[in-house]
């Protein structure tokens, strides 16, 4: 039979310190995979977030990039208008216009930027008057563009002479983005309480 008992009467056991550098090692390996466990969560959830915002920002920049391209086309488009209107306040039937002269240059050139806007082929664009809005769009992300188109930049003297200032072509009146929202993320069917079988 085994003594277990020390001189006084006491376990034995309760003293014996060989088992209480594994408990310890223990509870410190315990401690660092619950610590290193939390870690690598953390890591992944900080990964998904900047995911998530690289691909907002990479929407956002080809929208925008989508809606400085329109703003170019337009520059274009408004510049070939002027280059109509002048050719036709030089031609010989520009006189007959029964308004005046800058009056008729200017609505001759207003219908000269609608023709030329209209061929942009863009169905966002919308022109009311000299306001123009549109839509430049990247998978759900959109950037609205609100420009108000500037009078003709040429005017002609009565030699003949054209005098030109340069102002541009348009005014950017609006450059806000704005996402499309998924219905089903907000419109959840709630549970109304009742149990069916």
């Amino acid at each position: 039979m085994i003594n277990t008992t020390t001189e006084r009467g006491h376990s034995r056991f309760l003293y014996d310190e060989r088992g209480a550098t594994s408990v310890l090692m223990l509870l410190m390996m315990i401690t660092l995979v619950t610590l290193g466990t939390y870690s690598i969560s953390s890591s992944q959830v900080n990964y998904v977030f900047c995911s998530k915002a690289l691909e907002w920002n990479r929407r956002y920049l080809e929208a925008d990039s989508k809606g400085e391209q329109f703003l170019q086309r337009l520059n274009q488009a408004l510049a070939e208008a002027e280059r109509k209107t002048i050719i036709a306040a030089v031609s010989p039937s520009y006189a007959a216009y029964d308004t005046s002269p800058k009056q008729a240059l200017s609505n001759l050139y207003m219908t000269n930027a609608r023709e030329e806007i209209a061929k942009l082929s863009d169905p966002s664009v919308t022109l009311n008057g000299s306001t123009l809005t549109a839509d430049a769009c990247s998978d759900n992300c959109h950037i609205s563009i609100v420009a108000e188109l500037a009078p003709l930049r040429f005017s002609f003297d009565p030699s003949g002479a054209a005098t030109t200032n340069n102002e541009p072509r348009y005014t950017v009146l609006k450059w806000e983005q704005w996402q499309e929202t998924s219905a089903s993320i907000f419109q959840q069917p709630v549970w109304d309480g009742l149990v069916t079988e």
